[in-house]
């Protein structure tokens, strides 16, 4: 149950950093691939044809887009890291880093390389840490591990439903910080 519960807030932090980045997510899963090697996957597609990188000069803004679509890479074992430090293992996440590693090493050159991932592990670290956000990841890895299969417009829909729920919750928590004031108030004015 445990691993599965890793599985979860690792894939749901992809699903989360893709959907922030407008890419489009078809499917999240916590469902084990023994094939491929995986304990659960999400599809998207981000209309980075990485192709397209072989013969051309990306401009900085395509340049951009495929360091984004490199931190919602990052950002599974981000979130399976704040869930649970323990949980990560040094084979997690192999797919992962190897679609990373082509990417970069497309795009920069090895002397850039070392600054550019640290900057992009940062942006996911950051991305996974903001409160409202690990709030909203939280709750599309319980929705996972009750489902354990998503479609892209479930994972939107529990997504945003994540988000309202946050601002319910933190406007009941202004609400009940300022009842006993009012309640004093009102004592005084008697």
């Amino acid at each position: 149950m445990e691993n599965e519960q890793a599985t979860a807030y690792h894939e749901a932090g992809h699903a989360f950093a893709d959907w922030h980045f407008n890419f489009r997510v078809k499917r999240a899963s916590i469902v084990a691939n023994k094939k491929d090697n995986s304990a659960g996957h999400v599809l998207t597609k981000t209309g980075l044809p990485f192709r397209s990188l072989e013969h051309t000069s990306p401009s900085g803004a395509r340049i951009g887009r495929f360091h984004d679509h490199v931190v919602s890479l990052l950002a599974g074992q981000a979130a399976q890291r704040r869930y649970r430090q323990s949980s990560v293992r040094s084979y997690h996440a192999v797919s992962d880093r190897n679609a990373i590693a082509d990417i970069l090493f497309t795009l920069h050159s090895t002397g850039e390389l070392p600054h550019v991932i640290r900057y992009l592990e940062a942006k996911a670290r950051n991305l996974i840490e903001c409160p409202m956000h690990w709030f909203v990841i939280q709750y599309l890895a319980e929705e996972l591990l009750r489902r354990k299969t998503m479609t892209g417009e479930e994972v939107e829909t529990t997504i945003r439903e994540g988000f309202d729920l946050h601002q319910r919750s933190r406007l009941e928590k202004r609400e009940n910080k300022s009842q006993p004031k009012r309640q004093r108030e009102n004592a005084h004015e008697r």
